[in-house]
């Protein structure tokens, strides 16, 4: 290798370098099939280039934030009729939180619904709540878990948007 002229590096430095814009557009390609909302084309591009570039850092960032978004859509897909409803869950409350600390791009969220799921739990529960309060019935049974309920959905829908304002579902 010492005995291999200028041109010689030269040519090696140029391929190289070839080389590395073509996988670094590649990861741009399917960085960008993922930030659009195309999981599976995205999917298929990881799968393509994974085993080419075991050891890319960036790869695998971008592997769990699809596979993240993967089992987001599937656990929204299960929970779809609850969550076309107006039914308070607790438990969906506590997994859309979940969901939000993952990196999952807000095209998904907006694809998945789940933002009008909270909002209409929110606007359902303080309809009920109003109709109490107009009464007067503070003593009805179910005036606190309705508060609580109200207060779970209201603090999820300040968790997801504080999430998606400072960019953690963008990541």
């Amino acid at each position: 290798m010492e005995k291999c002229g200028l041109a010689v590096w030269e040519k090696i430095a140029s391929t190289a370098q070839q080389h590395i814009n073509n996988i670094q557009r590649e990861f741009e390609e399917i960085e960008r099939l993922f930030e659009k909302g195309d999981l599976t084309a995205a999917q298929s591009g990881f799968d393509r280039i994974a085993n080419l570039y075991p050891y890319a850092e960036r790869l695998y960032s971008l592997k769990g934030r699809i596979i993240s978004s993967k089992k987001f859509e599937n656990w929204y897909q299960v929970n779809s009729s609850t969550l076309e409803g107006v039914t308070p869950d607790k438990n969906i409350f506590n997994e859309i939180q979940s969901y939000a600390g993952k990196g999952i791009p807000k095209i998904y969220w907006d694809m998945s619904r789940v933002n009008d799921y909270l909002t209409n739990v929110s606007k359902h529960l303080k309809r009920q709540i109003k109709r109490i309060v107009q009464s007067q019935a503070w003593q009805d049974a179910s005036f606190i878990p309705l508060l609580t309920d109200l207060i779970y959905s209201e603090q999820t829908i300040y968790f997801l948007a504080g999430k998606q304002l400072r960019g953690e579902g963008e990541q």
